[in-house]
């Protein structure tokens, strides 16, 4: 089961909280509003009603801002930087470059460019011995 972050479960409550307030305030005003007979208080109830509104609106959209800017996280296999494996896959196994990427969902660049990592970092260990 994946993990969720405090901070995103943080995120969440506070803009369940901020859309219950702006709606009890949108709600409220316009009922309000209804049922007043007194220009008094027509200027209050416009004002809640108000409130409710562009608090609600903004936390739609600071919501969308968040999820944009730091959108969840997908587990991505990340078999191919640990050199040990892609050794026993590439050499001992014989299987290409474009198998290896398909199966981690990468590029054959991508794959290729951890293949010739592995192959200096191999040199250097030769050449120090």
């Amino acid at each position: 089961m994946k993990k969720i972050s405090n901070a995103r479960i943080i995120t969440v409550i506070t803009f369940i909280i901020s859309l219950i307030i702006g709606m009890y305030l949108l709600i409220g005003g316009i009922y309000s509003f209804s049922r007043s007979n007194h220009d008094s208080m027509y200027g209050i109830n416009k004002f809640f009603t108000q409130l409710g509104a562009i608090i609600i609106v903004l936390t739609v959209i600071s919501g969308i801002y968040v999820y944009l800017k730091s959108p969840p996280k997908l587990e991505v296999k990340k078999d191919y930087v640990n050199l040990k494996w892609l050794n026993h896959q590439y050499y001992e196994l014989g299987r290409n470059l474009q198998d290896i990427a398909s199966d981690q969902g990468v590029s054959m660049m991508t794959t290729k460019k951890w293949v010739n990592k592995f192959d200096r970092i191999s040199e250097d260990i030769g050449a120090k011995e």
